[in-house]
């Protein structure tokens, strides 16, 4: 009889944080409007893996929140997306965390590798400082 074939291990997922960023001043914006003011950090990812967003704030009584975007620092700089036209802009919205929750966390499965954004508003009353961090587990 043939030998038993070996099984072979599956290496264990790596979880590494890709991006880090802390924020302080954040300016209250109203719900009802676009946001004026923006936290916006930017970062490349090289692999496909689970991106896993926290964001992080002082004051539990403010509203904070943030959407995941693809594209380039270039495309979030531009005309179009500063002025906030959602139909010139070339950002498309990935995943956002929109709740009451402190702190705000979103999960997106299967990102592709390359450019992405995290834009954080604050929906509360009063200036916010926080931190958002990224992880990549592959």
């Amino acid at each position: 009889s043939a030998p038993s074939p070996v099984p072979s291990a599956t290496p264990a997922p790596v979880t590494t944080v890709v991006a880090r960023g802390n924020f302080a001043g954040l300016q209250p914006t109203d719900p009802e409007e676009d946001p004026e003011d923006f936290y916006i950090l930017f970062f490349n990812t090289t692999q496909t893996g689970t991106l896993d967003v926290t964001v992080d704030w002082t004051n539990a009584s403010n509203d904070v929140d943030f959407l995941l975007l693809t594209g380039t620092l270039e495309q979030a700089m531009s005309p179009a997306c500063q002025a906030l036209d959602e139909s010139d802009c070339p950002l498309e919205i990935v995943t956002v965390a929109v709740s009451l929750d402190k702190p705000e966390v979103a999960t997106l499965s299967n990102a592709a590798p390359g450019g992405y954004i995290v834009a954080v508003a604050n929906f509360g009353t009063t200036n916010e400082s926080g931190i958002v961090v990224v992880r990549l587990t592959t």
